[in-house]
């Protein structure tokens, strides 16, 4: 692990649907914890084909770590054998508590590309049990403007989102958006 200056890190994607949110009671609780004993966890990157160092994984401890001045932040490359977005997905869901709604957009983008195809490969892959990721599925194929609903009211940590989910699932949109609009 090295100590590495924290303006020569860059950012090619976050796997949460709203990135960093600087004034959730996380974020401000990881920056007093940083601000009183420092960051004890790594970040990870890799370098692209530029030879930049791009954060795979701890976007909000470097983002902290900037707002509190810090020079350097503890670094390790990763060793480029499993994708980034798998990487930052699969730690994401063991230390921080994401929400279905983050999930199901890096699970999206998993599927997109081919890297899983099932609930089951997720469920292992993730330790979330098939249902939690059953329900993340769900926002995946809602509408946007469904999802944009959700992320705005913070619902999708709700109890009673999967029966929520269910029945939305169960509906179909009967009009475009050119439609409504009208």
């Amino acid at each position: 692990m090295n100590q590495i200056a924290t303006d020569k890190f860059i950012s090619e994607g976050n796997v949460r649907v709203n990135g960093t949110n600087k004034k959730s009671a996380e974020y401000k609780a990881l920056k007093n914890n940083i601000k009183k004993i420092g960051i004890l966890t790594p970040i990870s990157y890799r370098k692209n084909d530029k030879k930049e160092l791009v954060v795979i994984n701890g976007h909000q401890r470097l983002e902290i770590a900037r707002d509190l001045k810090l020079t350097e932040i503890p670094a390790f490359e990763s060793n480029g054998k499993v994708d980034d977005l798998t990487k930052q997905l699969s730690t994401n869901m063991f230390t921080v508590g994401m929400s279905h709604l983050d999930a199901s957009f890096a699970i999206q983008q998993m599927i997109d590309k081919g890297i899983v195809n099932t609930r089951k490969q997720l469920s292992a892959m993730f330790g979330k049990s098939v249902e939690w990721v059953g329900t993340a599925l769900a926002f995946c194929n809602l509408h946007p403007w469904l999802k944009t609903f959700f992320k705005e009211h913070g619902i999708s940590k709700s109890d009673a989102l999967p029966s929520l989910l269910t029945e939305i699932s169960k509906s179909c949109l009967l009009y475009t958006s050119d439609a409504a609009d009208e």
